[in-house]
């Protein structure tokens, strides 16, 4: 797949496209592109492209608006609106049109792994089921719709037989799953803190502690920090003030944290921070908590 930005030359797209091995020459390229008066008929957008074609046959191609593909990468964590702000910089969509599409999804028999009852109400029902990946797109006829179809049928070949029945011999549902895992991605960075993190948390649901996560705060209020304001917020998405799971995930978890919630690792901790440098510090008392922020936070 070969990228051509909005604004990139006719010399930028020729360097890149010797640098990627696809032609031999830049010069080469550049001059027949020239001579063939293609230069204003190049497309910007996804090309697959191959080191074997010949310069006019990528020239061809990337002429061609059949030929377009987009490729969209959805990150691990992103949100439904993060998603939504990804299309619009790409000029796909206007702003709003993913979120409307998610909240107006009626197919939900065709997925045995969504809840209808428990995610129909939900202000944003498909949270945490749209599997982060790479998704090549036509942009022409790009239509929030069919990526939704598309990310949620990933996930369903994501989640196999084996971790589905996993999980219900775990006595937990999928929607919990999702839900635990959508939290690790946001609070977590490896697959080793995943589980470890899934082990602390679970073990504090089932001590019917606060679960603590903060990350569930800035979902509900679509807020980059936290103010003190907000951790009095009477909502189920306040961890500190409202025992148990938050109605919905708060991302789009990957395999990696999705199969944490599953398997957690058991631990001593009960306690973890994050420090400025992206370090899990883990602690097994509140004091030990208590010394880690002052060490590592202030």
């Amino acid at each position: 797949m070969f990228i051509i930005k909005s604004g990139d030359s006719l010399k930028i797209i020729s360097e890149n496209l010797e640098e990627k091995g696809l032609v031999s020459s830049s010069r080469y390229f550049y001059k027949y592109v020239k001579a063939t008066d293609n230069d204003t008929r190049v497309l910007a957008g996804g090309f697959l492209l191959s080191p074997s074609m010949t310069i006019p046959e990528i020239t061809e191609d990337i002429t061609d608006n059949s030929k377009n593909q987009y490729v969209v990468t959805v990150p691990e964590g992103f949100s439904v609106k993060d998603i939504d702000e990804k299309l619009v910089e790409m000029g796909l969509i206007k702003s709003g049109d993913f979120v409307s599409s998610v909240r107006n999804f009626a197919n939900y028999d065709k997925y045995d792994f969504l809840n209808k009852p428990r995610l129909a109400g939900l202000k944003i029902p498909l949270e945490g089921y749209l599997f982060p990946d790479t998704y090549y797109i036509k942009p022409q006829n790009f239509k929030s719709e069919e990526l939704i179809e598309r990310m949620l049928a990933n996930f369903s070949a994501k989640l196999l037989p084996n971790l589905r029945k996993e999980i219900s011999r775990k006595g937990r549902t999928i929607h919990e799953i999702v839900t635990m895992a959508s939290m690790l991605e946001k609070e977590g960075k490896t697959k080793d803190d995943f589980e470890i993190m899934a082990g602390i948390l679970w073990k504090r649901l089932s001590y019917n502690w606060f679960l603590d996560v903060d990350a569930a705060i800035l979902y509900e209020t679509n807020k980059k920090t936290i103010s003190s304001a907000d951790l009095q917020l009477n909502s189920a998405y306040n961890l500190r003030r409202h025992h148990g799971l938050p109605p919905s995930p708060i991302s789009n978890p990957g395999i990696n944290a999705i199969s944490a919630a599953i398997s957690p690792k058991t631990s001593p901790y009960w306690f973890y921070l994050t420090t400025h440098s992206g370090q899990t510090i883990y602690a097994k008392t509140n004091d030990e908590q208590n010394l880690n922020i002052a060490k590592y936070l202030k």
